[in-house]
């Protein structure tokens, strides 16, 4: 089985930037790529938001971009389906960041 798996934390309530992204790929059933990654989500941070998950504009503040590191990533959303714990709203907040910096999104297959 074939996929990856996505994590994103936001900086506030509008769902529409990203923070942190987790993601892995699995290929044949392994586990083939790991990585945690820190996001400037060039938005406010809500302290509700960093209460949750302790990332704060101070963390963030020399991290890349989401187009960069969609640029890194990209590739995999054309071949593999995501597979997340909470696949609407990771959905969500994937579309809604893409827009803000009018990136066109492959179709992508959610479970």
């Amino acid at each position: 089985m074939n996929f990856i798996s996505i994590d994103f934390e936001t900086p506030n309530s509008k769902n529409n930037s990203i923070c942190s992204l987790g993601f892995v790929i699995v290929e044949n059933n392994e586990i083939t790529f790991c990585k945690n990654y820190l996001i400037d989500p060039e938005a406010p941070f809500s302290s509700y938001n960093t209460k949750i998950h302790g990332i704060t504009r101070e963390t963030v503040e020399r991290c890349p971009t989401f187009p960069k590191v969609w640029d890194e990533i990209k590739r995999y959303f054309n071949h593999y389906p995501v597979v997340a714990h909470n696949a609407s709203f990771e959905k969500s907040v994937l579309e809604k960041t893409a827009r803000n910096y009018d990136i066109k999104l492959p179709i992508i297959t959610y479970y």
